[in-house]
């Protein structure tokens, strides 16, 4: 017998795109990030005294 599948297994080709991916989408067609993230890296904060900061990237 095979596995038995779940009830949203079958629907994900049927997912509604929420206005959060299309948002970030948009964003990803629309940044330049790399020439965004070499022109904010020099003034990014290091790890020192304190919590250490999340990556850039």
């Amino acid at each position: 017998m095979g596995k038995q599948l779940s009830f949203g297994e079958g629907f994900q080709k049927y997912a509604k795109t929420t206005k959060r991916s299309v948002f970030l989408s948009e964003m990803d067609r629309v940044v330049p990030w790399t020439e965004l993230c070499a022109l904010v890296e020099p003034v990014y904060p290091v790890a020192g005294n304190g919590r250490p900061p999340r990556p850039l990237e």
